[in-house]
């Protein structure tokens, strides 16, 4: 039972390591309550878009470190290793790209049309 405390001692590692990524999702999710009244849409997609990736860097970190410490007591082969963590890697990847996709969509949606679509004429003229 002495592998439990090592195992929480290299999560926390772990997460100072990423502790300026955890605090800039932090901040995101500040923003996004605070302008929440007047962009309701855009800041739930940015919630959204932050907890999936609030959820895949700290999830997935547990999770691969659970699966190195564990290759013992499987018996795993570096290959088998190998393969897990990879699969591990692509499914992060892929929920990342989704909320990144929620990211971009919060930044491009409810957005006023312009005035006036057509813009300022032109009149050939440079120096006026």
């Amino acid at each position: 039972m002495q592998q439990a405390p090592t195992f929480i001692l290299q999560s926390l590692m772990g997460l100072l390591g990423m502790s300026p990524t955890l605090l800039v999702y932090l901040v995101a999710m500040i923003v996004a309550f605070v302008y929440w009244n007047r962009h309701p849409r855009p800041c739930l997609l940015v919630l959204l878009a932050v907890g999936l990736m609030l959820f895949t860097t700290v999830g997935f970190m547990v999770l691969q470190m659970y699966v190195i410490n564990s290759r013992v007591m499987n018996q795993w082969r570096g290959m088998t290793l190998g393969s897990v963590l990879t699969v591990i890697g692509l499914v992060r990847s892929i929920i990342q790209a989704g909320a990144f996709g929620l990211l971009l969509m919060a930044v491009f949606t409810d957005r006023p049309r312009p005035v006036n679509p057509v813009g300022p004429s032109y009149s050939g003229n440079s120096m006026q």
